[in-house]
């Protein structure tokens, strides 16, 4: 891991950081997120050359429009999914989620034959590094409540309102 290629996705008054290695998509952040904290976590994942390229993210960047515009409800790039063990499993169940629902971290951690780990959930879930792609914004707590998001809880409630709403005509499901 030496290269990644970053730049900022936009979409109305929401932005954030969008990194990608030479074939996968590695992160996606939020409007509350610095390039600080961006930098601070590519280092920490042992990436040495961090690269603005726009081009190279055309293709994410491109798809998370459509996400937002309510015309794809799900992605179909390469994901870098690197985490421990069980973040990745985690992580990995999270794709499992269908858009528009919801889950508890109870009910994750069920189906992840782990039903006393929802906190080890909720903390692995706190470190996703690729917000939408990997729908964290899915889970929510047993009564429903939506805490605790990356992107903050604003941008989190944001997602499941635009996907509650969202009409399935057209939309891009592959």
């Amino acid at each position: 891991m030496n290269d990644i290629f970053w730049s900022y996705w936009n979409h109305n008054r929401k932005r954030g950081i969008i990194a990608c290695t030479e074939n996968e998509l590695i992160y996606v952040g939020s409007s509350n997120e610095t390039y600080n904290a961006f930098h601070e976590w590519a280092v920490r994942s042992k990436y040495k050359n961090i690269i603005q390229k726009d081009s190279k993210l055309k293709l994410y960047k491109e798809q998370l429009s459509e996400y937002f515009d309510g015309e794809r409800t799900k992605f179909t790039t390469n994901l870098g999914i690197y985490g421990t063990s069980f973040e990745v499993e985690v992580w990995k169940t999270l794709l499992t989620i269908t858009y528009g629902t919801t889950l508890s971290y109870k009910s994750v951690s069920e189906i992840l034959g782990k039903p006393k780990a929802y906190r080890a959930v909720a903390s692995a879930i706190a470190k996703n590094p690729l917000l939408i792609f990997i729908p964290c914004h899915r889970v929510v707590t047993q009564s429903g409540a939506s805490t605790g998001y990356r992107g903050g809880v604003d941008f989190k409630l944001d997602l499941l309102e635009l996907e509650r709403s969202n009409s399935f005509e057209g939309a891009i499901n592959d």
